[in-house]
Parts: C-alpha cells; sequence; structure tokens
C-alpha cells in the first residue's frame, strides 16, 4: 500500500507529465487493453478522436475493436511482455 506522501509524489510526476505531453503536436494518448479504457490523452489525440474531452474520450466503448486493431494490440501486448515497446500508429 502506497504511503500518502507516496502517492502525492506519483501525482505530481503524472502532472508533469501530462504538462509536457500536453504541450505536443503530435497526438499521445495512453490506452489500458485489458480495461479497454483511455487512461490519458493530450490535445492533439482529443482532435484525433474528435472528442471534447478526456471525460468523454473515456466514455466511449473500445471494447469491440476491428479484427485488424485487435490482432496489432495482441501482437503489441506480446512484445511487451518481454520489454519496452515504442508503437506508432
Amino acid at each position: 500500500m502506497k504511503s500518502s506522501v507516496e502517492s502525492t509524489v506519483v501525482a505530481e510526476v503524472q502532472a508533469s507529465l501530462a504538462l509536457g505531453l500536453d504541450a505536443l503536436r503530435r497526438p499521445v494518448w495512453v490506452f489500458d487493453d485489458v480495461r479497454k479504457r483511455t487512461l490519458y490523452a493530450n490535445p492533439a489525440a482529443l482532435e484525433l478522436w474528435r472528442a471534447p474531452s478526456l471525460e468523454a474520450l473515456r466514455a466511449r466503448d473500445f471494447s469491440t475493436s476491428s479484427p485488424a486493431v485487435r490482432a496489432r494490440m495482441n501482437d503489441l501486448a506480446a512484445r511487451l511482455e518481454s520489454g519496452v515497446v515504442e508503437e506508432r500508429w
């Protein structure tokens, strides 16, 4: 279990990273493939997905992906098990 100090530090680091990513003109988003949920999206990604806010993007149902996307995500998940992978779509 995390202490309140550790939780605060983690939250501050996440906020700092988000500020840097928010400034990028390229879309960046973090997606939890297990839970089929968007965790973070910068403004460029929101524009790409045509979502007015992160909350609106999070409300979308990504549980039924196309077979091509599902195959690519399965391949990515297998590669992630062996180390860090950068994926560009």
